[in-house]
């Protein structure tokens, strides 16, 4: 065993054990958890077409819209997400 490392993966429900003994689940964010924070951190630049027809995609919205509710609440996506009652995840 590496010394070094304090935890180690031994059982097969993906406990790890420390080298006291205790057991801590391994705890893994999901696919869609993580793109939920991902596009969460994101802005929304409205000289990009490419962003503005994704996003205006994304949230249901025409590319008007979208520039409306960008002028109103700022470019953050969870903000317009807000403004234009859409869910980010």
């Amino acid at each position: 065993m590496n010394e070094g490392n304090a935890w180690r993966n031994d059982d097969a429900r993906g406990l790890f054990s420390s080298s006291d003994g205790t057991k801590e689940p391994h705890v893994k964010a999901s696919k869609r958890k993580r793109r939920a924070l991902f596009e969460a951190s994101r802005t929304i630049d409205l000289r990009d077409a490419d962003q503005v027809r994704y996003w205006a995609k994304r949230f249901g919205a025409s590319p008007q819209e979208l520039a409306e509710a960008v002028d109103k609440v700022g470019p953050n996506t969870t903000a317009v997400a807000l403004q234009l009652s859409a869910p980010l995840s």
